[in-house]
């Protein structure tokens, strides 16, 4: 429970101050898209081109993630998301192989911070067309739309005059005129983005480009307007016999059109011959520093069962990060299911 100096007073004016302090921290600290480390467990939210992109023979696929973030040693911040996709041939029936298919998918994601109860749930709808350009080749463009909610609930913060000689009273000092003040807000967001995968140098790459925010988002409870401004991400996962390297490079503008945050994530995996494998995964970004700089590094562990693949890391903060943050923790499933038939190709993911 937060301690508000030596304690808060009940009038309008500070108040207001409180209202205006915590939008202006939503503003900045949550205004910015809930990410993943492990972004390739959550395809339909890294890029819209790859809804469909399964591997294997399965016609379908469920995605799920969860992580739970610490602040100063508490938890704060924890997030999950959902994802159905499912793909089909195009001018298959009795033709023999198929170079093309199209795929559609669902996507629901919600978050949430402990400080101020501040929230976000987000539902969307993704597509994507795919062409076969060989055996092990090919190229997809996707789109998708979602809309999402935010904002905080005043109600549940607590106060120091809530405090009645023996425990919190919820029923003790409370501040009416915040009780009425929770402030949300809707907005509808739209991505696009492209995906390809071919082989390199005895290996298989896949890499793409993806598009977020086409249209500025408003994102903020307080004036003047904050906006969510055009983002940008490259990836690339090149498979080699049992490695796989991987990288993401990600653009935010994360309050107006010239505020930017950049992120790095880089590393690799080892897959063992028992359906295990590990790796480990660097990350730098540069908000709020002007330039960007290593703070974290990700061991990641996988394992596959059948149709399904298993996942969990950990942030470990490194620097400056490690006063702020003692870490994350990550879990992530896919399991796919159907069957693809004749249009199967096998993407390197």
């Amino acid at each position: 429970m937060p301690a508000f100096g030596g304690g808060l007073k009940f009038n309008m004016k500070k108040i207001f101050n409180f209202i205006v302090f915590a939008c202006c921290l939503f503003s900045k600290s949550a205004a910015q898209d809930f990410q993943f480390a492990q972004y390739f467990a959550t395809p339909l939210l890294l890029n819209p081109a790859l809804t469909g992109y399964i591997e294997g023979d399965g016609s379908g696929r469920v995605s799920m993630a969860y992580r739970s973030q610490h602040y100063q040693k508490v938890p704060d911040y924890h997030g999950a998301t959902a994802m159905l996709d499912f793909r089909r041939c195009i001018g298959c029936d009795g033709c023999g192989k198929s170079r093309m298919f199209w795929a559609v998918g669902l996507l629901l994601q919600g978050d949430q911070s402990d400080f101020a109860h501040f929230s976000q749930a987000r539902a969307g709808l993704s597509g994507a067309f795919h062409l076969g350009l060989g055996t092990k080749a090919s190229m997809s463009v996707g789109a998708s739309t979602a809309f999402f909610n935010y904002g905080f609930d005043p109600t549940g913060l607590r106060f120091d005059e809530q405090f009645d000689g023996i425990g919190y009273n919820a029923s003790v000092g409370r501040p009416e005129p915040l009780v009425g003040a929770a402030g949300r807000q809707s907005e509808l967001d739209l991505n696009a983005g492209v995906n390809g995968t071919f082989p390199l140098y005895q290996g298989q790459i896949t890499a793409g480009v993806a598009f977020y925010h086409l249209i500025p988002v408003t994102y903020t409870l307080s004036p003047p307007g904050n906006q969510l401004w055009l983002g940008t991400s490259f990836y690339g996962t090149w498979q080699h016999k049992r490695w796989s390297i991987r990288g993401l490079w990600r653009r935010q503008s994360i309050s107006g059109r010239e505020s930017k945050q950049h992120q790095l994530l880089v590393g690799a995996v080892h897959h063992f011959k028992n359906s295990f494998a590990c790796g480990m995964m660097a990350r730098a970004n540069n908000y709020p520093r002007p330039a960007l700089q290593f703070d974290g590094l990700v061991p990641v562990f996988q394992l596959r069962l059948g149709a399904s693949q298993w996942s969990a890391s950990y942030d470990i903060p490194i620097a400056s990060a490690r006063r702020v943050t003692p870490g994350a923790f990550e879990l992530s499933a896919q399991v796919s299911f159907g069957d693809f038939g004749r249009c199967v190709y096998c993407p390197a993911w």
